[in-house]
């Protein structure tokens, strides 16, 4: 499932020097519920950016990927 999002934020974090990123998010279609996913760095587009338009891809209910979206 993909699911269109707005990044709203953005923490890198560093576990035995591998980087992730929590990022914070809301669908397009349910803007005031902000959700969260701990990505590893090479699971979203390279620089990321708050209020970057992207495509959030779901696997039973998980967060697998976010992509940026080739409309934004």
């Amino acid at each position: 499932m993909e699911v269109d999002a707005l990044i709203l934020g953005m923490i890198p974090y560093q576990i035995h020097g591998e980087t992730y990123i929590n990022v914070f998010y809301a669908h397009d279609d349910d803007p005031e519920t902000v959700l969260q996913a701990r990505l590893s760095r090479d699971a979203i587009y390279p620089n990321p950016r708050v209020n970057d338009r992207v495509r959030v891809h779901y696997l039973l209910k998980i967060v697998t990927q976010i992509t940026k979206r080739e409309d934004a």
